[in-house]
């Protein structure tokens, strides 16, 4: 049944049509049928759940950079960005996450398409790592040009804050690692400086790196700098992604939430919620050992009895039962 809300906009259906409201236009839509599943489908919607879970949790840990001021595609954007980092992978389906995939699809992410942070700034800062493993920020020199003015006139200050966060989507956490900000005001331009990130590097994680551009403006009334970024204007970008150094061990995530609950009362870390990743795999797995999904080509491109096959042939189902990654 179709109903119309306050606002007016039609949501439900009616027979064979499904209304719904899309960025405040009302779209109708044939309704899908059910279709069995093929193990090309199969593999295609396991991978597809698991890029925009991995997204979904990459905009929550970096939201307390982005605040929710990015365009409307950026989820879809993240999505498919993610999905090619997985994709580049060598492995199967169904056996590849993000740690094994080419994370350089996510350098240069922009939260914001309307507003770059690079053409904003007008530099642009270089990463690498240390001979300790620790991520480190050469950043050249800046000043407030014509430009970076314009745009908020009212504008007192500038702030770029950096921000580390280790992911780890196989023990399913995430951790803060480090926040780095530069301050530098209209009238005093900042020198060159290096800015290093000392926190440490949880075992089996990759690391991600983000940076923001926030315009501040002194209320005289409270004393303190108010940030005037909108949706229209708000510039945050992914500029690194480092891959994983090691591999964690069964429970590492668990063990070091509680040494580091025992070191102090502030905990830095998330453990993910609906995630699908581990879930995925023991599926997979519990499949294959049933006879119902298995994958008949060797990782030379050839079946058992040599003959040459290609990897949309890998997955089938020898039952012909559709297979789900439901619980």
């Amino acid at each position: 049944m179709a109903i119309i809300d306050k606002n007016g906009g039609i949501h439900g259906s009616a027979g064979s049509v499904v209304y719904r409201t899309y960025r405040g236009r009302n779209v109708l839509q044939i309704k899908p049928k059910r279709k069995k599943q093929t193990p090309a489908s199969i593999r295609s919607a396991c991978e597809f759940g698991l890029a925009s879970s991995s997204a979904r949790i990459i905009r929550q840990a970096f939201h307390p950079l982005h605040r929710d001021l990015h365009d409307g595609a950026m989820v879809n954007r993240l999505t498919s960005a993610v999905s090619r980092s997985i994709r580049a992978s060598s492995k199967e389906r169904g056996e590849r996450d993000l740690h094994d995939g080419d994370l350089s699809f996510l350098e240069g992410f922009s939260f914001n398409a309307a507003s770059g942070l690079f053409p904003s700034l007008q530099v642009k800062p270089r990463v690498s790592l240390t001979e300790q493993g620790q991520v480190k920020v050469s950043l050249p020199s800046l000043g407030v040009d014509s430009e970076l003015l314009d745009r908020f006139y009212e504008a007192g200050r500038f702030r770029i804050r950096f921000v580390l966060v280790a992911f780890n989507f196989r023990e399913e956490f995430y951790e803060y690692v480090d926040v780095n900000d530069v301050v530098l005001s209209r009238l005093s331009p900042l020198p060159a400086q290096e800015l290093l990130f000392e926190g440490e590097w949880p075992q089996g994680c990759l690391l991600l790196l983000a940076a923001s551009l926030e315009y501040l403006s002194y209320n005289r009334l409270d004393k303190t700098y108010g940030s005037l970024n909108s949706k229209t204007f708000s510039p945050c970008e992914i500029i690194a992604a480092i891959p994983a150094r090691d591999e964690a061990g069964q429970g590492y995530g668990r063990q070091r939430y509680e040494k580091l609950r025992e070191a102090g009362p502030q905990v830095l870390m998330s453990f993910f919620s609906d995630y699908p990743g581990r879930k995925m795999r023991e599926k997979v797995d519990k499949l294959m050992g049933e006879g119902r999904l298995q994958l008949p080509w060797n990782r030379s491109g050839t079946d058992s009895g040599g003959e040459q096959r290609s990897q949309e042939d890998d997955w089938v189902d020898l039952k012909g039962k559709r297979t789900s990654f439901k619980d």
